[in-house]
């Protein structure tokens, strides 16, 4: 037994395929022509004021990386690192003397790609209860941005959805002429 499958809906179902790869190459990681970047941090957790080694590799070969320590409130530019023709770097930067100890992100991007390593500046003698707000705070900030990914994706679906469905409609009524 042979189905017959209506032309428009072959339509809807390429629109709706080619509307999810969409998604997800939006969504995506971005990666880099030379692989996919990753950076060394030692020592990981350091002090505010200490010096650490940051190494990377898997960026564009040649090229200016960007380092940014992110935290919750703002982001400090650590300094810049120049690529060797394999896409690696390494370099020493000073972590900033009033750096709140706590969790953060360490940024290192070029033109194409950036890669992303958590890092902890650790808690001085006095700080105890500075270094625990702070954390409760990036806890709630990463939260945060899981559902603000998770109700975009959400609402990309639906629209998707909604956008097949009117497909349908409008090929079913071009299918029928008198209205039946």
């Amino acid at each position: 037994m042979m189905m017959n499958i209506p032309r428009n809906f072959l339509s809807a179902l390429l629109v709706a395929v080619l509307a999810l790869v969409t998604l997800i190459a939006v969504g995506g990681s971005s990666a880099s022509a030379h692989g996919n970047p990753e950076i060394i941090i030692t020592p990981n957790p350091a002090a505010a004021g200490a010096t650490i080694e940051i190494e990377g590799e898997g960026f564009e070969e040649d090229s200016e990386v960007s380092l940014t320590l992110e935290g919750i409130s703002s982001d400090i530019v650590l300094g810049t690192a120049a690529t060797d023709l394999d896409g690696a770097f390494q370099i020493d930067v000073t972590l900033p003397d009033a750096a709140t100890p706590g969790s953060y992100r360490i940024r290192a991007q070029d033109s194409d790609a950036s890669a992303l390593l958590d890092f902890r500046i650790s808690q001085g003698a006095g700080e105890p209860q500075a270094a625990a707000e702070h954390e409760a705070a990036i806890e709630f900030h990463r939260e945060a941005s899981t559902g603000v990914v998770v109700g975009v994706v959400a609402l990309a679906a639906a629209l998707t959805v909604a956008g097949v469905g009117l497909l349908l409609v409008r090929g079913k009524r071009t299918d029928d002429p008198e209205g039946s």
